[in-house]
């Protein structure tokens, strides 16, 4: 943050070590000026006890003029208006504010009170966060009015429990439909009453709010009946709720600076225009909401509307991912379980969507809160630096090269960074940052003993780092780039992936294995969507920190399952007779054979000599096949019976026929698992679903060449390209796509790191020998 005014208004000696400046602010009417003084304090000290503020600045465009110890100082809407709200009538309130109370023109001051910035918090008997002022400003005229000349509405104060029955009562008993809308101030006092409802643990069936008829099926996709398109009511609060959480109404929730602003202090106060409440509600209603959702209130949670249950879940992940890293931070230092969440890399990976006006800060604003880092914040140093720094500081407190798995080529913006240090200053996407944290499953390095960041150093000629790496082989094949750019196109990338997986089968003719090289058999193709790694069961996982894990053999009926239901899967839209004998090949060596029956070689065959889809011979036979599955299924469920009609034209689509067989192949599953699971939102195929969604989304699939007679099939960045190198660094977390120098004198010893990746047979270690130095520039 900057002072807006270009000389300096801090005279008098600089500020001691342990010393900080405070806030007076003094009392006055709503409408009269705001008249401050500054203080000197030591930030231990008892005796001055301060509240902080946590807010965003905001444009530089509309500014506001204050009085600091008698001198006209310019500051931005967003701060005027916190102080404004916050200030008492009849009494001075004590805060301690970083744009007034640090000196953000001296670069040497600046550093020293960031690095004190944890201590500052921590210290503060609360901290406000302050969202916004609650206004629409887009009913109002460019030429707004002046905040001062707005009357102001009397605070309300909520708590989450039963002592905000005068307003919650009155909100559970309210009736909704289409009458005409709420003001903007009632919509603002809805939603606070919805969170106070659900932190109180409610069902939603008891918040007529969130009590929606549930859908008929047969409706598809149209979620509403005529009644409820013209449910105003209901829509202006979810859109109330929306502009609390979103950019531009409350770009708070965006900024780098909240998190340690909200993890570190013991008590906060959430403030939105005129109403207060103590995080703790925001917390429990996040935290009740996500159980009821996934337990007793599964069915209710289903009938909400798409569009408003995406407004709640977006409230719920907001809160919750401040909320764990605050019960992570309390924890005693000495719970070692915890400390992964506190690692300079996991800070950095888990914020890297917020915002900062300065790129650096997006490392200097998590520093307070990591965990045995000895980086500490310099504003004379420029971000390339910073960011450089910030890296191997990754990679030092790790003991590991997991940072590089976020030094991904296509996402950076800045051109003046080597490319194994991540661009901090880029978004980053979500599907990158599940990959990260899937990773931490892989053990590449198992079988090798870790050459840990002692080796890791810069070289001589520049922002070289010196690894030990081994390659595996030269990208031979790559598949077209998965992007988020709808489920058809989804579908069209996946196909395209499995005819090079086809191919990958026909290259990887087997040899002998030696001391040397294993050979990896070719791997289920499901196995390579979902990069062997699939969402877990919240259920049984919520002990777990991580949301992920490995697959095992009967995940390959979920996988069928996913392939003639999910509007994702290709497998459905009718593809030639060797691509449907390859896919049932899949399935078979991972899940039928697991269900009692023959080899999946056999089960592919058979289908293969059933002949032409057209005639009654062909109907006869298929008939004949499927009830022999059938028979060999161990379930005492099987019913399948010879009363199934089939009529020869719907069988000359092939997708249809391998849609029947699925069918028809598990009918002695269980009911419950077909008809229950696949509708839940934490079934196992909307799990398989998002987890090949999460593997692919901005990945391609490729082939890589390590000798004549074997080859290695995985995902990798989208900006890989034929040519590039399979590679393993020691200490890495998975394996690496790399690209050669272009110089010919440095084209064994200095490469480019492309990206991390997916490498079929190398994700568990390896016996292979052959370390190599190299340098990645």
């Amino acid at each position: 943050m900057r002072d807006l005014n270009s000389n300096s208004l801090y005279p008098g000696e600089p500020l001691k070590p342990g010393q900080i400046r405070l806030l007076e602010l003094l009392p006055g009417e709503w409408s009269s000026n705001i008249q401050c003084n500054l203080l000197r304090a030591s930030v231990s000290s008892k005796t001055s006890p301060y509240q902080s503020l946590s807010y965003t600045w905001g444009s530089t465009w509309q500014q506001r003029h204050i009085y600091v110890d008698g001198k006209e100082r310019l500051i931005t809407k967003n701060l005027e208006t916190a102080l404004r709200r916050l200030r008492h009538l009849e009494k001075p309130l004590i805060l301690w504010v970083d744009a007034l109370c640090i000196n953000q023109d001296d670069n040497e001051e600046r550093s020293r009170q960031v690095q004190m910035m944890g201590d500052i918090y921590r210290s503060a008997t609360n901290v406000f966060i302050h969202l916004g002022d609650g206004i629409d400003h887009t009913n109002q005229r460019r030429n707004a009015r002046h905040l001062s000349k707005i009357t102001p509405s009397a605070p309300i104060h909520f708590h989450g429990t039963d002592l905000d029955d005068e307003f919650v009562g009155p909100f559970l008993e309210k009736s909704w439909g289409p009458t005409p809308p709420a003001t903007t101030l009632q919509r603002n006092l809805d939603v606070f009453c919805l969170l106070s409802a659900l932190a109180r643990n409610s069902h939603l069936h008891e918040i007529p709010l969130l009590d929606w008829p549930l859908p008929d099926r047969s409706l598809g996709d149209q979620r509403f009946s005529e009644g409820f398109q013209n449910d105003f009511q209901r829509l202006n609060v979810f859109e109330a709720m929306r502009r609390m959480m979103h950019a531009p109404w409350a770009p708070w929730w965006h900024r780098i600076w909240v998190v340690q602003e909200v993890v570190v202090p013991p008590r906060i106060t959430v403030v939105y225009g005129h109403l207060t409440a103590p995080w703790e509600m925001f917390a429990s209603a996040a935290e009740n909401y996500n159980l009821h959702c996934s337990t007793c209130c599964l069915k209710s949670a289903e009938s909400i509307p798409r569009d408003y249950s995406k407004v709640i879940q977006n409230f719920s992940r907001h809160v919750q991912d401040i909320s764990e890293l605050r019960a992570a931070y309390s924890l005693s230092e000495s719970d070692i379980s915890q400390r992964h969440q506190r690692t300079l890399v996991s800070l950095l990976r888990r914020f890297r969507s917020r915002k900062a006006t300065d790129p650096r800060d997006k490392v200097f604003a998590l520093l307070a809160l990591a965990k045995d880092t000895s980086l500490r914040p310099n504003y004379f140093f420029n971000t390339a630096d910073v960011f450089i720094e910030a890296a191997l500081e990754s990679i030092r407190s790790t003991k590991s090269f997991s940072v590089l798995a976020l030094s991904e080529m296509g996402l950076k913006f800045r051109q003046d960074l080597p490319s194994w240090v991540p661009d901090w200053s880029a978004s980053g996407d979500p599907s990158e940052l599940s990959r990260v944290e899937a990773a931490q499953l892989y053990a590449c390095n198992a079988n090798q003993p870790l050459i840990y960041a002692p080796l890791a150093r810069l070289h001589p000629r520049g922002k070289l780092l010196g690894v030990e790496a081994m390659r595996f082989g030269t990208v031979e094949q790559v598949g077209d780039v998965m992007r988020a750019e709808g489920i058809s196109m989804f579908s069209d990338t996946l196909w395209n992936w499995t005819e090079v997986a086809l191919r990958f089968r026909e290259l990887n003719i087997s040899e002998p294995e030696t001391p040397q090289r294993e050979i990896p058999p070719p791997p289920p193709l499901w196995t390579v969507f979902c990069a062997d790694m699939l969402y877990a069961d919240p259920k049984t996982s919520a002990s777990s920190s991580n949301k992920f894990r490995r697959t095992t053999a009967e995940d390959g009926l979920t996988f069928q399952l996913w392939a003639w239901t999910s509007e994702r899967s290709p497998f459905c839209k009718g593809f030639n007779h060797e691509k449907r004998k390859s896919w049932l090949s899949d399935v078979g060596e991972s899940t039928l054979a697991t269900q009692g029956m023959k080899a999946a070689d056999e089960l592919a065959d058979r289908l293969a000599t059933l002949g032409d889809v057209s005639g009654r011979s062909f109907l006869d036979r298929f008939e004949s096949f499927v009830l022999s599955l059938d028979a060999r299924m161990e379930s005492k469920d099987s019913h399948l019976g010879r009363a199934i009609p089939f009529e020869g034209d719907k069988f000359t689509s092939a997708g249809f026929l391998i849609k029947s067989l699925c069918k028809a192949a598990y009918s002695s599953m269980h009911r419950w698992y077909i008809q229950e699971d696949l509708k839940g939102k934490e079934g196992l195929v909307a799990r398989m679903d998002a987890s090949i969604a999460s593997a692919t989304m901005n990945r391609r699939i490729f082939v890589a060449r390590s000798s004549p007679f074997q080859c290695y099939i995985g995902l990798g960045p989208a900006n890989m390209e034929v040519g590039d190198q399979l590679m393993l660094l020691r200490g890495g977390t998975t394996p690496s796509i790399l690209r050669r120098s272009p110089t010919p004198e440095d084209n064994e010893r200095i490469l480019t790191l492309v990206g991390d990746c997916y490498a079929h047979g190398l994700m568990d270690g390896t016996n292979a020998t052959g370390w190599k130095r190299i340098c990645l520039e």
